[in-house]
């Protein structure tokens, strides 16, 4: 996480994390740091030091999320079955702190890269 991130404090309720990236043409796909760790309950998350940091990519014609093998492995995560399909469960942390939590991510392998 970005030491921007890692200072970020709970806001008040009412209150909410935005962020803006702007393109001076068509993006096919959005890159940046993110958090991936195992889903926690509750709104806060977990503490900094235990998410793990990636290259995350936005695409934005992709119908689905997916996870490499390799990440999910290095975070110590198992698959678990939804719908009948095999997908890892993940809370994701965008560089601003703004958490998605449980977010279901189809496994995919690629042992050439290190992404999200």
């Amino acid at each position: 996480m970005s030491e921007e991130a890692t200072k970020s404090k709970p806001l008040p309720k009412g209150l909410f994390r935005a962020f803006t990236v702007k393109a001076s043409g068509p993006m096919l796909s959005i890159r940046f740091n993110i958090g991936i760790a195992a889903p926690v309950p509750g709104p806060e998350g977990i503490p900094d030091d235990q998410i793990t940091s990636f290259v995350g990519i936005i695409n934005t014609g992709q119908p689905t999320s997916q996870l490499n093998k390799k990440v999910a492995e290095k975070l110590n995560i198992t698959p678990t079955v939804l719908r009948g399909h095999e997908v890892y469960l993940v809370d994701i942390y965008l560089p601003n702190r703004i958490r998605f939590s449980g977010v279901p991510m189809l496994p995919v392998e690629d042992p050439n890269k290190e992404c999200v």
